[in-house]
Parts: C-alpha cells; sequence; structure tokens
C-alpha cells in the first residue's frame, strides 16, 4: 500500500515515516500541492491537520479528484471533539490525534488496507 505523509514540518515528517518504514511504501511530501505535482497515485494520505485547511483546501479536493478511491487520515492537534468535527467535515476516513499517533497510526493504516483490498 502506497501512503503519503503531507506534514510540512520536515521534523515531523521524518519521525512519521519511521514509525510507518518497512511496513508501507511512503512518499513524503510538505503540501498536497507537492503531491499532487509528483503525479504519484498513493492509495491513503496521511496529513496534518493544518494541511486540509484553507488555503490548501482546494488543493485537497483536487486530489481526491485526481485518485478518487483515496483515503484520507487527517493528524489533529488533539483529543477534543471539534478536531473530530473538522476531520468529519473533511470528509476524512479517520481522525488520529499527534499525541497518539506511533500509538494508532500503524493500526488505522493497516485497517484502512484492509477496506481497500476487499473495495479491489
Amino acid at each position: 500500500m502506497r501512503v503519503a505523509i503531507v506534514e510540512k514540518s520536515t521534523v515531523v515528517r521524518e519521525a512519521i515515516a519511521a514509525l510507518l518504514r518497512g511496513r508501507f511504501s511512503l512518499v513524503q511530501v510538505a503540501s498536497f500541492a507537492e503531491l499532487l505535482g509528483s503525479g504519484e497515485p498513493v492509495d491513503v494520505v496521511v496529513a496534518d491537520f493544518a494541511a486540509c485547511t484553507e488555503p490548501c483546501r482546494r488543493d485537497l479536493e483536487a486530489l481526491r479528484r485526481r485518485w478518487p478511491g483515496v483515503r484520507l487520515v487527517v493528524a489533529t492537534p488533539g483529543d477534543e471533539h471539534e478536531y473530530g468535527r473538522a476531520a468529519a467535515a473533511l470528509a476524512a476516513d479517520e481522525c488520529v490525534p499527534k499525541p497518539r499517533l506511533g500509538l494508532v497510526l500503524p493500526q488505522v493504516l493497516d485497517r484502512l488496507g484492509k477496506s481497500l483490498a476487499t473495495a479491489r
């Protein structure tokens, strides 16, 4: 499964990649625009919450038009319900609080991978 990590902070992006390396094929980018420019199709996008809001939201919508089956996992700053509601408004498949990313993200991606495999 090809997973894109969309995160403007190189340090955070590398930390997420280290967590997932060896389990998934990874594409690391700083923005949705960069991912679109790469032309590399992906199955799942793990994106920082800020990357999904205006003005980047147009790029997220363009990505979904290009790859309609792509799944979106939004990494939020915290557990608060407001972030969950905001992620739902983005039509995110999953919402994972950054403080628990290391514990939860691999399981979320495994689950999404299984659902993608059965959808094909």
